[in-house]
């Protein structure tokens, strides 16, 4: 039971950290067009480093994500994350980074305009309750 509940959160985990398919009904949609932050970066992977408890229904942890720029000087990088979801620190080359959380949206200020064809990790700490599945798996 415990391995079925934490398998349910990751796959929520997953499909709220901005997946290619639409999520759910409601509020939390993700997918479809990019917007023209999106558009600006490719994401090369996503390293999810989980702590999960069943008895509180939390997650918390970070993720690293490896982008590499498709535009002469990236600035700000656009990931889906829910609102349900605290943001406590992003980090790039040892550096914190300026962000803003709303609207399940994180934009995200890089230091300094990342060129084009280079690649940076970002590594996201967070916590929170992933929304409760109404048909879980």
């Amino acid at each position: 039971m415990k391995l079925r509940y934490a398998l349910t959160l990751m796959h929520l985990f997953l499909l709220s950290f901005g997946s290619a398919r639409p999520f759910g009904q409601g509020p939390y949609v993700s997918g479809g067009p990019l917007s023209v932050y999106q558009s600006q970066y490719d994401v090369l992977y996503y390293d999810l480093n989980l702590r999960i408890d069943p008895s509180a229904r939390s997650i918390g942890g970070y993720v690293d994500v490896m982008i590499k720029s498709v535009v002469p000087a990236l600035k700000v990088v656009e990931l889906d994350l829910i609102d349900q979801y605290a943001v406590e620190d992003i980090v790039s080359g040892g550096e914190s980074l300026g962000f803003t959380h709303s609207n399940h949206k994180l934009l995200i200020d890089l230091s300094s305009p990342l060129p084009e064809d280079s690649v940076a990790t970002l590594r996201v700490f967070y916590h929170g309750k992933p929304p409760v599945a109404k048909r879980p798996p």
